[in-house]
């Protein structure tokens, strides 16, 4: 018995070592498909790595790196894009708090979504990601897709901390890319500074919309020249439209208007705003285009305050242009009573009593020549020379010529709206050959005529529309001295029914 028992110890002592060798050596060689999977893992070998992995799993079940295998399984599936596998890995990687594996997990679904352009997937994994972790070109990755990701989404305040933390990192590969969305977070935000000064690190190796938006900003600084040449590099055909509105409107705002007009002309006019409107419609007012003028100033003519008071005083002028001077009494009836331009609102009542005189509007004429005397009492009105004027066509100026009945068309005094009973003196030395009533409407009431002899040159000055008991004083004959009072400006309708 005893010899026996000796016997069966020899023999298990004898085999032990041999046992522990062929577990040993099976786990080296599960262990070399584990290490062969991850290698082939790294190397996009995705297929591949799932056979190892899966051998792994198979010779050592209970080895410590079997939950890391089955990761890199789901890993290489999601790669393959099988489907489910994105939840499949989600699940296991939360129920698993705690394991190595799991950050890098969570680093991968963050990628896989990220090349989807699926941002808000994307950021739910890479903020779960402890970057602290990862080598710095890794970091750089995580904080760069994550602030990106946060971008797409618009929430810019988190992007922008994001980018924040690499973007001075000027050894980074995404050291340009960084300062440009960081620079355009702040160019939405209207932090035009911070803007440019990281936009600035571009260079020229920024995009072309980049050198728009900075043009805007030069724009909005009243920066005119920088705004042109920065524009000008915007140079492609999905920008011409926005970068030919920039030119054109910094050179408006120089008061070039010719090269302005060169850039404004072929804008398309549905997304304008209208104060954009506007400078077009300027533009083809001065460059003789009244239909193009009068359609976009129509359209900003309802708007309030400046713009309105522009449109309106400039759409009269329009139409005056087409003798239309029934829409243009309209116009200036409404931009002569909006105070936000002071000049122009003085030129639109000045033009509208012009305008009302010139339509008959008598009475109309009067009050507001009135009112404009007495709101700019040390301005002289003063104008009307070889003015074509419509009233000269009437029966009453008509005379007969060479070749017949004609008519005078053309003003050929000089104007002077003042109040009535002011002082009218002689503008040269001289004698006068005329003081009269010419009576009559739409003649010259009191009237005085003086000759004028200067050197060789013999002239004359006419002086009409006065009150006749100023101008009855002069006696013919008499000498008068340059500065001499010669009469008073009358009122209707001795002055021959005329505004004073």
């Amino acid at each position: 018995m005893l010899k026996n028992l000796l016997y069966t110890f020899f023999w298990i002592f004898l085999f032990l070592p041999s046992a522990q060798a062929q577990v040993s050596n099976r786990f080296v060689s599960a262990y070399q498909h584990y290490q062969n999977g991850k290698d082939l893992y790294n190397k996009n070998q995705f297929g591949p790595s799932i056979i190892a992995f899966q051998k792994f799993t198979e010779m050592a079940p209970n080895a410590p790196q079997n939950y890391d295998a089955q990761i890199y399984i789901l890993l290489s599936k999601l790669k393959l894009q099988h489907k489910n596998t994105s939840r499949q890995l989600t699940r296991l990687a939360l129920q698993n708090t705690g394991m190595p594996v799991n950050n890098f997990a969570l680093f991968e679904l963050g990628n896989h979504y990220f090349s989807k352009s699926k941002y808000r997937q994307a950021k739910k994994y890479y903020s779960k990601v402890d970057a602290s972790e990862y080598d710095y070109e890794n970091y750089e990755k995580i904080q760069f897709n994550l602030g990106y990701s946060y971008f797409k989404i618009n929430e810019m305040d988190v992007a922008k901390r994001r980018f924040e933390r690499i973007k001075n990192k000027t050894t980074s590969p995404y050291y340009l890319r960084t300062n440009y969305f960081y620079g355009y977070i702040c160019y939405a935000q209207k932090q035009f500074e911070e803007a440019i000064e990281n936009w600035s690190k571009l260079g020229d190796k920024g995009p072309k919309t980049m050198q728009l938006q900075l043009a805007q900003i030069y724009y909005g600084k009243g920066d005119y020249k920088q705004a042109i040449e920065k524009a000008k590099l915007a140079n492609i055909n999905k920008l011409n439209q926005a970068s030919d509105l920039l030119l054109g409107k910094c050179y408006f705002q120089q008061a070039n208007y010719e090269n302005a007009y060169i850039y404004l002309k072929n804008i398309d006019s549905d997304k304008l705003t209208n104060e954009e409107k506007a400078q077009i419609a300027y533009c083809e007012y001065l460059y003789e285009h009244p239909e193009k003028a009068t359609a976009l100033l129509s359209e900003i003519s309802s708007s309030e305050g400046s713009l309105g008071q522009m449109a309106n005083y400039y759409l009269a002028k329009t139409y005056l242009k087409n003798s239309d001077k029934k829409n243009a009494f309209s116009a200036l009836a409404i931009s002569k009573n909006i105070e936000e331009d002071k000049n122009i609102q003085e030129l639109s009542l000045f033009n509208y009593a012009k305008l009302c005189f010139e339509l008959n509007r008598h009475t109309e004429a009067f009050s507001a020549l009135e009112l404009f005397q007495k709101k700019y009492p040390k301005k002289i009105i003063a104008g009307g020379y070889l003015e074509p004027r419509a009233i000269y066509t009437s029966d009453t100026y008509e005379k007969t010529g060479n070749y017949g009945a004609e008519n005078r068309t053309i003003h050929l005094g000089l104007d002077f709206w003042l109040p009535p009973e002011t002082k009218v003196s002689a503008m040269f030395d001289g004698e006068v050959v005329t003081a009269v009533n010419d009576e009559g409407d739409k003649e010259y009431g009191g009237l005085v005529i003086l000759k004028h002899n200067i050197e060789d040159l013999e002239f004359y000055t006419l002086y009409g529309h006065n009150t006749v008991e100023s101008v009855l004083k002069n006696k013919i004959g008499s000498k008068v001295d340059k500065g001499d009072v010669i009469a008073e400006i009358a009122n209707y309708p001795e002055n021959g029914n005329w505004a004073p």
